[in-house]
């Protein structure tokens, strides 16, 4: 059935939209696999980016976050140094709220 499909496909995903002054910024969505996360991240009116992280023992979504900030001018000076990637974003007076 269709709907096992998308449960499936969509099982090892977390996506949202990015706001700024109550206003859609752009969408960040991640991909867990095995142990590799991927990060895609499109600010509107630029490019989509991606940046991952593999490996076993730390924060890889952020580390995946931060890999796809370094991708794009807008971000570019991200550094996470510990904090979560919803820390790093409101620390840019930016809001994810994760679609449901």
């Amino acid at each position: 059935m269709i709907y096992d499909r998308h449960v499936k496909a969509f099982k090892n995903v977390k996506a949202g939209v990015m706001l700024k002054d109550g206003k859609q910024l752009g969408t960040l969505a991640f991909k867990y696999g095995a142990s590799r996360v991927t990060c895609y991240l499109h600010i509107f009116g630029t490019q989509m980016v991606s940046g991952s992280a593999d490996g076993y023992g730390y924060d890889k979504t952020t580390a995946a976050f931060a890999a796809a900030c370094n991708n794009t001018q807008e971000l570019k000076t991200v550094a996470y140094d510990g904090q979560s990637f919803e820390q790093i974003l409101l620390a840019h007076d930016i809001t994810y709220m994760v679609a449901v």
